[in-house]
């Protein structure tokens, strides 16, 4: 019986670009973010400079300058490294995501932000991050829910997972891949508040991204977390810190420990379905890569 071949249902990546990257050199590509950031930030305060008070009026639109024009010198370096082309072409063994997937991954967030709330209770606060939750979000700051809701979670997971991520499976194993840049998406944040969150949800972005080599479910994870932070203060009473934890909020022990108990159950069955999903995910990949070979 002859059997003839087609051409893959998911383009190659060519053959030109160079997709491998060592952990160190990941270290060095987060660095020169890092360096068009202070330029950016920089950037940004020189033209509000002429104004003092239009910082005060505009304050979001500037947040929302500081973000984003740091990711844009980054895209030309990148584009000059031939390096930007590789984070948009899908990889041949993309695998297929379960729609089912998405609808854990709400649940996973809020469980395991209950999970590390004792923890994040304890550790220090950054002022801008308690000035932006109080200042800017109360008064309706549409451009901080823009930069924070829909900007973050695209533009941190094409450089954390399409270009980092992707490059140290190149070179490394998956949990040491994994591992580092869930370091990274940590150390991006620059406070051990944040970073204790990051670090947790960035294993489940790396895991997520190594089973499905998409970068659809990593988005909207980070879309969905960054959208609950977000929601969260407009909920509470207006006399309630939003920071608060959730022993204080609730205010009574044994409430929280039947609260907390139920969080750590739903968490981990939420994660071993997630697990076989993305099990049954790679099944489905290996068998469509053998079809279509």
């Amino acid at each position: 019986m002859e059997v003839t071949t087609t051409a893959p249902l998911v383009e190659a990546v060519p053959a030109t670009e160079d997709l491998s990257i060592s952990v160190k050199r990941a270290w060095g590509y987060l660095g020169i973010y890092s360096l068009f950031s202070m330029l950016g930030a920089g950037l940004v305060a020189l033209l509000a400079l002429p104004s003092l008070e239009l910082i005060e009026i505009e304050s979001s639109l500037f947040m929302f300058l500081a973000y984003v024009m740091p990711f844009l010198g980054f895209a030309l370096y990148l584009k000059r490294k031939r390096k930007l082309s590789v984070i948009f072409l899908p990889e041949t063994n993309q695998k297929r995501v379960p729609i089912s997937l998405y609808l854990l991954i709400p649940p996973i967030i809020v469980t395991s932000g209950i999970i590390l709330d004792p923890l994040l209770s304890l550790l220090p606060l950054p002022d801008f991050l308690r000035k932006m939750v109080q200042d800017d979000m109360s008064r309706g700051g549409w451009l901080v829910s823009l930069t924070v809701v829909v900007a973050a979670p695209v533009l941190e997971e094409l450089l954390l997972r399409g270009l980092l991520l992707r490059g140290m499976l190149k070179t490394s194993g998956a949990g040491k891949a994994i591992i580092w840049s869930s370091i990274m998406f940590a150390v991006l944040h620059l406070n051990f508040y944040q970073g204790v969150g990051s670090f947790v949800h960035g294993l489940f972005l790396g895991w997520i991204f190594y089973k499905t080599r998409s970068l659809w479910p990593c988005v909207f994870f980070h879309f969905t977390n960054n959208l609950v932070s977000t929601i969260v203060p407009y909920l509470l009473p207006k006399n309630v810190d939003p920071f608060a934890s959730l022993y204080v909020l609730i205010g009574n022990a044994t409430t929280f420990c039947v609260v907390y108990s139920l969080a750590v159950i739903l968490f981990v069955t939420c994660a071993f379905l997630m697990k076989r999903l993305l099990s049954d995910a790679t099944r489905v990949g290996e068998e469509d890569a053998l079809i279509y070979s």
